[in-house]
């Protein structure tokens, strides 16, 4: 029995508003992020965040990884985030978000992380990109010049 792909079409590079160089599947509006992407897309300390990381549970569905030829899209279920399924590389780790499933991201991780958080974390990589942040004081860097 052949292996199913989930995407067949070649994927499209595509930068988004925050930056990021993603995959885009045009046949099934798939958003493949390699690892660190959706970390920096979501505003997240990591890829996933932690407490779902514990609680994931795989489901026993997997497919052929378009970006990895050699690796499988591996489902996972977080049922810590509201049951929400997300396809896992095993051999490249990066994450495939289904059409649909960005938006739903977004969602719940305004509700696991501090806003006040999520803007340190953005004014941190803006600084470490070269920019200045006016009238930011990062945590423990209270010496530092603005």
């Amino acid at each position: 029995m052949a292996e199913e792909r989930k995407c067949s079409c070649p994927l499209v590079p595509m930068t988004t508003s925050e930056g990021v160089t993603v995959d885009f599947c045009p046949e099934t509006k798939a958003i493949l992020f390699d690892p660190g992407e959706a970390a920096i897309f979501f505003e997240l300390e990591t890829d996933l965040p932690g407490l779902a990381k514990n609680s994931a549970v795989l489901t026993g569905r997997r497919w052929i990884c378009p970006k990895h030829p050699n690796g499988h899209l591996v489902e996972y279920r977080f049922p810590k985030l509201d049951d929400l399924t997300l396809d896992i590389c095993d051999e490249g780790g990066c994450i495939l978000f289904d059409k649909g499933e960005v938006p739903r991201f977004e969602a719940l991780t305004a509700r696991i992380e501090a806003p006040r958080s999520r803007m340190l974390r953005v004014f941190e990589r803006l600084r470490a990109s070269g920019y200045r942040v006016l009238g930011v004081t990062p945590p423990n860097r209270a010496d530092e010049d603005d």
